[in-house]
């Protein structure tokens, strides 16, 4: 990877937290664990050198998607690479990182041989195209009407992951989203 990666990794649960910097560490990747929403925007507020941001969903407080807005209204750091950790057991959280302004997402099972490609391409493209673009999408999902502001690159990068995501639950034997 050449020169060292650093992440700061936004996760309530402790032991959530130790698997990814441990995968993450294997990467020769720095991280630093922020227990909540609050913490890592204390944490960002004071330190800045990151080279992507890693959320849960489900946390107190300020969960991964408000977390995810704020920091993107936050000019000092909002073009690190922001990424949700999801589990892909509802598509809502498709929509809800579109509409957060996340710039992707990967799934919490770590699987190396995924996880670590994966990442390393979110951070080297992410500064590519504005995170947040001026195009205007409009799209209905589950009898709701939605509109988001999003770049057609940061659209694809989605779209790419969600399919990627669902490729690997398939190949794992995991539950599909939508179905037990």
């Amino acid at each position: 990877m050449g020169v060292q990666k650093r992440i700061l990794i936004v996760e309530d649960s402790t032991t959530q937290a130790m698997r990814l910097q441990h995968v993450l560490k294997i990467a020769c990747i720095e991280t630093v664990v922020a227990a909540g929403g609050q913490q890592a925007i204390d944490v960002l507020n004071g330190d800045q050198a990151f080279d992507a941001i890693l959320s849960d969903i489900d946390m107190p407080e300020i969960d991964g998607f408000e977390l995810c807005k704020r920091v993107k209204q936050m000019p000092s750091v909002k073009k690190i690479p922001f990424v949700i950790l999801v589990s892909l057991k509802d598509m809502k959280d498709v929509v809800r990182s579109l509409e957060c302004g996340a710039d992707n997402m990967l799934m919490k099972e770590y699987d190396k041989a995924y996880f670590l490609p994966q990442l390393e391409t979110i951070m080297s493209t992410t500064g590519v195209a504005e995170s947040a673009g001026n195009e205007h999408c409009k799209f209905e999902f589950g009898g709701n009407r939605y509109e988001v502001q999003t770049s057609s690159s940061r659209l694809a990068a989605m779209l790419i992951s969600t399919f990627a995501m669902a490729v690997q639950q398939k190949a794992a034997n995991l539950p599909v989203a939508g179905k037990a």
